[in-house]
């Protein structure tokens, strides 16, 4: 029954941090002006005579038709000029896309509820057997454990980014749709014109320097559980 516990409480422990990742990650890949900022710093669609003037109406149609606040992907300027319009190919992968971003919504909510019912369960179980300081050390235990493990998987992630941001970069797509229509011709396509792979380099770089609360909580579950361990053996 105890290992039972413990294993709960670090799987309320990866699902927290999970829950802050996921919050993070979604609240930066719906950001209208991070957008807006990396189609300045990347995007190049001269082939399609796109001026750089129009991006702030493409960055506002995706980030919103994301958010799902629209239905549709087409581009006005203020004064109501069509805008180039993406391909069918595109739409349809911007369908996929959305998809993805509304799953990441909604598994903040998941991930976070569900911690927050593994931790009250063992609360409840637990509050006539054990005092409150054994509770709030097992509860320690299993965030530090799930801290722990979950970033060694970050790590090996980033480190699979720094050397191999291609290789990531696929292997994201082959797992998360169904299809191949995220391969484009960048002298074809606008969406891959508007966010090439360097676009979505630094847009993950700026994902993972968002991270840091989450990584800081992290850090300090380790930390105060390792203080604990040694203050309790001296």
């Amino acid at each position: 029954m105890r290992q039972w516990k413990a294993a709960a409480l670090t799987l309320a422990g990866i699902c927290l941090y999970l829950c802050m990742f996921a919050t993070i990650a979604y609240n930066r890949v719906t950001n209208h002006t991070i957008m807006l900022q990396g189609f300045y710093q990347f995007a190049d669609t001269s082939l399609k005579g796109v001026p750089a003037s129009a991006y702030p109406d493409y960055a506002a149609a995706i980030t919103d038709y994301l958010k799902d606040k629209r239905d549709d992907l087409n581009v006005t300027a203020e004064d109501g000029t069509v805008r180039e319009q993406f391909s069918e190919k595109e739409l349809t992968h911007m369908r996929d896309v959305r998809g993805i971003v509304q799953g990441l919504g909604a598994f903040r909510f998941i991930s976070g509820g569900f911690a927050l019912a593994l931790v009250g369960l063992y609360w409840a179980q637990a509050r006539k057997k054990e005092s409150r300081e054994q509770m709030a050390r097992a509860i320690l235990s299993g965030m530090a454990s799930g801290a722990y493990i979950l970033l060694g998987v970050v790590l090996a992630l980033a480190l699979w980014g720094v050397f191999n941001f291609t290789g990531l970069f696929i292997t994201f797509h082959k797992v998360f749709f169904r299809n191949d229509l995220w391969l484009m011709n960048p002298n074809r396509d606008l969406l891959i014109m508007l966010m090439p792979t360097r676009f979505f380099i630094w847009y993950a770089r700026d994902i993972v320097f968002r991270c840091w609360p989450a990584l800081a909580v992290m850090l300090a579950a380790m930390g105060a559980a390792r203080y604990r361990a040694v203050s309790s053996d001296a």
